[in-house]
């Protein structure tokens, strides 16, 4: 299960509101890399996978796909913030 935080989801919402075209939602993977092998990858999704797990907070979509799901605790959070790709914004987490 995958939790985000009021701010989180409202700072998420307000950027994917200001993207064209909007996007679907958040993807959230589990990618090789870091220091453990593994790390974290947030971007917008155009066009979730057929076999996505999504999961809604209100109207915003989180897609993550089934090799990330085997990978993720059962509790994801982080207390860093995620810097949007190709903006000057960061959502806190």
């Amino acid at each position: 299960m995958v939790q985000l935080t009021e701010t989180a989801v409202s700072k998420v919402k307000e950027i994917l509101d200001s993207q064209e075209p909007k996007p679907a939602g958040l993807r959230i993977a589990v990618v090789g890399g870091g220091c453990s092998g593994f790390s974290y990858s947030m971007a917008f999704e155009n066009t979730p996978n057929l076999l996505d797990k999504t999961y809604n907070f209100g109207d915003l979509k989180v897609f993550i796909d089934q090799a990330s799901m085997l990978y993720m605790e059962p509790k994801w959070t982080t207390s860093r913030p995620w810097k949007v790709p190709g903006s000057s914004s960061t959502i806190p987490m």
